[in-house]
């Protein structure tokens, strides 16, 4: 239950290693929970955009970043 409560700050520090990169607990509790830097970030996620876990927040940073280096590289279809 933990994990649905805090999707958003899970995903951000999976992605970004930081739990409130792309919100704010304070305005959004799905950003609230974290503890601080995660290193290092996942290296490949898989998802889907019907459930939920990626909101436009993460998907438009990591399609900003894209191809960057160092930085993700994002694949939809």
């Amino acid at each position: 239950m933990i994990a649905v409560l805090t999707a958003m700050q899970l995903a951000d520090e999976g992605l970004f290693e930081d739990p409130n990169t792309t919100g704010n607990p304070s305005l959004d509790p799905l950003y609230a929970g974290g503890h601080g830097p995660t290193s290092p970030s996942v290296d490949v996620i898989i998802g889907d955009r019907r459930n939920g876990y990626v909101n436009s927040a993460i998907r438009n940073k990591l399609a900003s970043e894209s191809g960057q280096p160092g930085k993700h590289i994002l694949v939809e279809r």
